[in-house]
């Protein structure tokens, strides 16, 4: 994984997060993209311990992260210590994010 895949603190997290899941507005052709990720379109969680959360964005237009190509999707895998965000690490693979969690992907019936 890219070093720069990572959050090391909670400022980084908040800055990841913020610049991830901020919408576009409906009109995307009078939008410009900012640097970084923008705009996700739908988002997943999975939950499989009290201490791993799995947060999968669909972002269109991203096309990669530190040089790695993530096609549009994103998955980070939150640990949590103590009812704070303590790392985040980032998967272009839904797949890789389910493994690094130790989960199991959700049976959608």
């Amino acid at each position: 994984m890219p070093d720069d895949a990572l959050c090391r603190n909670r400022d980084d997290v908040i800055a990841m997060l913020r610049d991830s899941l901020t919408p576009c507005p409906d009109d995307p052709a009078s939008y410009e993209l900012d640097e970084g990720l923008r705009g996700a379109k739908a988002i997943e969680l999975i939950t499989p311990s009290p201490g791993t959360v799995v947060l999968g964005a669909k972002v269109p237009g991203l096309t990669e992260i530190g040089g790695i190509d993530v096609a549009g999707q994103l998955y980070n895998v939150f640990r949590v210590r103590e009812g704070r965000i303590a790392a985040v690490a980032d998967y272009a693979l839904r797949e890789e994010a389910i493994e690094a969690a130790g989960a199991t992907p959700p049976d959608w019936r």
